[in-house]
């Protein structure tokens, strides 16, 4: 069973990394210096041009992989098939049945995840960015209709993946505090929702001292979920148990995905310890970690027989993000 999820990419805590880019407005990273940003000379205007891969599939030989295109401030979706930038629509009529592929933010400051089921019909699902009020409701649209979730805590859904054509959700409790730009929602755990079952909590591990959200889930079977974690270590749950791939290191899993008996998990590591530049792109396969480049991040794998592809971007910082993807460790660059 082809298993697909979404990743959340916004992050409440102001951490610089790439969760926030996704979230490019006039209010963004307003204390950064000018050295994390090129400008033009005139009265300070943004002048960067940045992009990424975030989700990659091989069908029928074809590599297709989506991502992010952020110029300034305007943010679009990005499309490649074999390395090759192509229009939404050409990327749209590859992609099989029961699978799907994640897009930049929209207009209206959503999270925006496709589906095509197993009829052929495309489903979008968009989630906001954060909750909003105290123990209301948590909403996700479905093509445009917003459907809540009922629930006595607060919290906002972020990630949703499919098993059986069904879809499982996850996301983050937590509850408002103060700030010095007024009330902010801060996440304190995770969950996970299916129709049957309801809601899970998922325990933060005792090994980390944060806690910024999560990123992706991924249903293998009906007795293993994983959801992937923001906890300043890279880590995921696997059903309710916490697994922590390195204490000891900054790091994010970014998508997890089953092969066989192999379980891999995609991300980055940061070497100094930093939370904001410099990354190390990585991912996991039995929990043994496999370095693909320094100054580098992942954030999307698929496994086709014996290879390993994995998208995502070189660059130091943000703003010199250029999009690549890796074919068994080798990389190959998008075109921009």
């Amino acid at each position: 069973m082809y298993n697909i999820l979404f990743k959340n990419k916004f992050n409440p805590f102001f951490k610089f990394s790439i969760l926030l880019i996704l979230a490019i407005t006039t209010t963004l990273f307003p204390s950064c210096k000018n050295s994390l940003f090129d400008t033009d000379g005139n009265d300070g205007e943004l002048n960067y041009h940045l992009q990424f891969g975030s989700s990659i599939q091989v069908i029928n030989g074809n590599i297709l992989i989506s991502g992010v295109k952020a110029k300034n401030r305007e943010i679009s979706s990005k499309f490649w098939v074999n390395g090759k930038s192509t229009e939404k629509s050409a990327f749209m009529n590859q992609i099989k049945n029961q699978s799907g592929f994640r897009e930049a933010i929209n207009n209206q400051s959503r999270i925006v995840y496709n589906y095509k089921d197993n009829q052929g019909n495309i489903q979008e699902f968009q989630f906001f960015q954060s909750a909003f009020r105290e123990k209301e409701l948590m909403p996700y649209f479905l093509n445009g209709k917003e459907i809540k979730l009922s629930s006595d805590s607060t919290g906002t859904i972020s990630a949703v993946s499919f098993y059986h054509n069904k879809p499982i959700f996850a996301g983050t409790y937590g509850k408002f505090v103060g700030t010095e730009m007024g009330s902010a929602f801060a996440p304190k755990s995770a969950f996970y929702w299916e129709e049957n079952s309801g809601f899970t909590e998922l325990i933060i591990p005792k090994e980390s001292q944060v806690f910024n959200g999560i990123t992706s889930i991924f249903r293998h079977s009906p007795e293993e979920t994983y959801v992937a974690g923001l906890c300043g270590i890279p880590m995921y749950w696997k059903n309710t148990e916490a697994i922590v791939l390195n204490k000891n290191l900054h790091g994010e899993v970014h998508q997890i995905i089953k092969n066989g008996n192999d379980l891999y998990a995609v991300g980055l590591i940061n070497k100094r310890n930093s939370n904001s530049t410099g990354h190390t792109a990585c991912y996991w396969k039995n929990g043994e970690i496999h370095e693909l480049e320094d100054n580098a991040q992942a954030y999307g794998i698929f496994v086709d027989g014996t290879d390993v592809y994995i998208t995502g971007a070189t660059g130091v910082v943000p703003t010199a993000y250029k999009p690549c993807y890796w074919k068994n460790g080798k990389r190959i660059d998008l075109e921009m």
